[in-house]
């Protein structure tokens, strides 16, 4: 039992001092009200033990508290110090999984494991409603950072064989919080990884809908989406064809074309562009000409810009691809760059990587030199690299570049409003919409590759509808979280910092944030929460 262990008991005490400087002395139960709203409806929300994340979810809790919902919290044991932080933000009831949890099936998963041929297998795997060995293989990718799961690795097996275990046992476990709590809403931060993607997968199989929060492009901004079976593999940053339609159709002018450029390019500078992860801490821009000189292009190609993927990171969670993993479509990527001298490539690795070694104490290798090193070895002279501690802004390069290569990265949104062609190799995110180049075919794809120098610009039709596009995820979809404000320190770990920020009168219909997001998870229609309500297109 984790009360039992001597560290865990100091962690979560500390954790509880946490809890108490965010209350401040507050006790919103009787402050707020809360016991007053009604509880008609049922909800459950897939809880934390970190007081930070617990503090993010704030405005979600009393929103459903508003909304008319039991909130009901899962949670590994009620001894958590998070559980009284919980019911003070009007919790009903506390869901302990650990007291759900069967044991692991070990012979079970020996035998699956036994049966699978190659990777293919492994993410095909299912146990009834649930892609146990898609969730399987995220998850053990997340921990050993690996590009991929080979079933035929023997040293792996016994890790693989485990990580089937506890996907066995979490779609049983989740199956018994469904059956007791009967949700109609299930809210989520992350859900790709064991136990929460099987959660995921079965609630929408039993008829709830799910819902998922994520920050945004920056810090005191969340995004809200709603679930359902037609667009479970949709991207949380992908527009619903409900909010793209009044995109498409509302009148365009340069005044939101300016306010855009305006959110992105004041991001980059401030350092706020995914500070979740410090994407753009301590960062300078340069011109397209001191780009050219500081490495050593060549002025008369066009540039094309490599934007690899985290290869273990989210791998199988939204759509399909083209390639088996991003280290696959990566090192094709490499192969056809290195022959074609046509253009200049440049091969831009995600800055995130440092952020998210310093929080997993990860020392080695990034991924992507290593790839680069045994698939190409040394770079001929037209492939440039950028390492992720550069201190280069992304920013710089959307003046230079004329092709942006990604699967589905936010990058390719950015790339595609600054008028540059963007190829795809997967979708479910913005693929589709007539402003990308997607391809059907890894063999399609790879032609594209050995002739981009000859590939056009995008037209200004094209153009016009990224920018429209991005307009809804950076402009009209955030909420603004003036009830319980966040930041990201510019530190190496992007330390995250909260503030409860409730009105001293007691009025819970005062805060604006809370308001918007109660309206919305009452409806059942919209997918997309409009958090900008200044912004949002009149039908």
């Amino acid at each position: 039992m984790r009360p039992l262990w001597p560290r865990w008991r100091r962690e979560n005490e500390e954790q509880r001092k946490e809890f108490q400087r965010i209350l401040a002395g507050l006790n919103p139960v009787k402050q707020f009200a809360l016991d007053t709203y009604p509880a008609n409806r049922s909800l459950l929300l897939v809880g934390y033990l970190q007081a930070d994340m617990v503090a993010v979810q704030v405005p979600t809790l009393l929103a459903a508290r508003m909304a008319g919902f039991r909130v009901s919290v899962m949670l590994p044991g009620a001894y958590c110090a998070s559980v009284d932080f919980y019911r003070a933000m009007g919790v009903s009831e506390i869901i302990e999984t650990e007291s759900l949890d069967s044991a692991l099936q070990f012979r079970k998963a020996r035998d699956l494991v036994r049966a699978l041929k190659n990777s293919s297998d492994l993410l095909e795997l299912r146990e009834g409603d649930v892609p146990i060995g898609k969730f399987a293989a995220s998850t053990l990718m997340r921990q050993t950072r690996s590009a991929h799961i080979d079933p035929a690795q023997v040293a792996l097996r016994p890790r693989l064989i485990r990580a089937l275990a506890l996907s066995l046992r979490a779609a049983e476990t989740m199956r018994r919080v469904l059956a007791r709590v009967k949700p109609e809403l299930v809210v989520f931060y992350d859900r790709g990884y064991t136990p929460d993607g099987e959660l995921f997968e079965l609630s929408l199989a039993v008829g709830a809908k799910a819902v998922t929060t994520n920050t945004a492009h920056k810090s005191g901004h969340l995004l809200f989406k709603r679930y359902d079976p037609t667009n479970k593999d949709s991207h949380p940053g992908a527009l619903a064809p409900s909010t793209w339609k009044r995109l498409s159709e509302m009148p365009w002018t340069d005044a939101h074309w300016e306010a855009l450029r305006s959110e992105i390019k004041d991001c980059y500078e401030s350092g706020l562009w995914y500070d979740e992860v410090g994407t753009q801490f301590n960062k300078r821009a340069l011109s397209g000409q001191e780009l050219i000189v500081s490495l050593g292009l060549d002025p008369n190609k066009p540039t094309a810009v490599i934007f690899p993927h985290l290869f273990w990171d989210a791998t199988f969670f939204w759509g399909t691809d083209l390639f088996d993993d991003y280290q696959d479509w990566f090192v094709n990527v490499l192969r056809e760059a290195a022959r074609n001298p046509h253009l200049n490539w440049i091969i831009k690795i995600h800055p995130a990587n440092i952020v998210k070694n310093r929080r997993d104490n990860y020392h080695g290798e990034y991924s992507e030199l290593q790839a680069i090193r045994e698939c190409i070895g040394e770079l001929p002279s037209h492939m440039k690299v950028i390492a992720p501690d550069s201190s280069l802004s992304t920013f710089s390069l959307y003046e230079l570049m004329d092709y942006c290569l990604t699967v589905r990265g936010t990058v390719g949104l950015e790339a595609a409003v600054f008028g540059k062609q963007v190829l795809t190799a997967g979708t479910g995110r913005y693929d589709g919409l007539g402003f990308t180049l997607d391809s059907q075919s890894r063999t399609e794809y790879l032609d594209r590759l050995a002739r981009l120098h000859t590939v056009p610009r995008p037209t200004t039709v094209q153009t016009e509808a990224a920018r429209r596009y991005s307009f809804g995820l950076f402009l009209l979809r955030p909420l603004r979280t003036a009830s319980m404000r966040f930041r990201y320190d510019q530190n190496e770990r992007a330390s995250l910092k909260t503030e409860l920020n409730l009105p001293v009168d007691g009025r819970l219909e005062d805060c604006a944030d809370l308001k918007i997001l109660a309206r919305w998870l009452a409806e059942t229609s919209q997918d997309d929460l409009l958090g900008a309500q200044a912004y949002v297109p009149v039908h």
